[in-house]
C-alpha cells in the first residue's frame, strides 16, 4: 500500500471518529439539558438501497429508516423533529416521551 492510500484511509477514519464524537456529545447534551415532552411518531421515511458485491455479483438490500415525531414545545409551538435514537419497532401514531433542546427543536431524543 502506498503512502497516498494510507493517508486517504487515515483521513476517512478520522472523519468517522469526529462525526461519532459530535453525535455522542449532542446526544449527551440533550439527555442532560433537554426539556421533556410527549410526542407522537408522525412519519417514517424508508430508504432501500441495493448493494452489488463486485467480487461475487451478489446483491444485498440495505434498509435505512428515519423516524420523525411531532410534539409541542414549552411555548406551545408544534414541531416535527427527527428522532435521533429510535427503536426499530415504532409505528406511525405511536406515543412516546422525548427530550429536546429549545435552541434545536428539530432533533429529539427518545426518553
Amino acid at each position: 500500500m502506498d503512502l497516498t492510500t494510507i493517508l486517504i484511509i487515515a483521513a476517512i477514519a478520522i472523519f468517522i471518529i469526529v462525526i461519532a464524537v459530535i453525535s455522542v456529545i449532542s446526544t449527551n447534551k440533550i439527555k442532560k439539558n433537554g426539556l421533556e415532552a410527549d410526542a407522537v411518531v408522525s412519519k417514517i421515511e424508508k430508504e432501500i438501497r441495493e448493494v452489488i458485491h463486485e467480487d461475487t455479483g451478489m446483491v444485498d438490500t440495505d434498509t435505512n429508516e428515519t423516524y420523525y415525531v411531532k410534539y409541542r414545545t414549552e411555548n406551545g409551538e408544534e414541531v416535527e423533529a427527527k428522532l435521533i435514537n429510535p427503536k426499530m419497532n415504532l409505528k406511525e401514531g405511536d406515543s412516546l416521551k422525548i427530550k429536546y433542546l429549545p435552541e434545536k427543536p428539530d432533533r429529539a431524543l427518545r426518553v
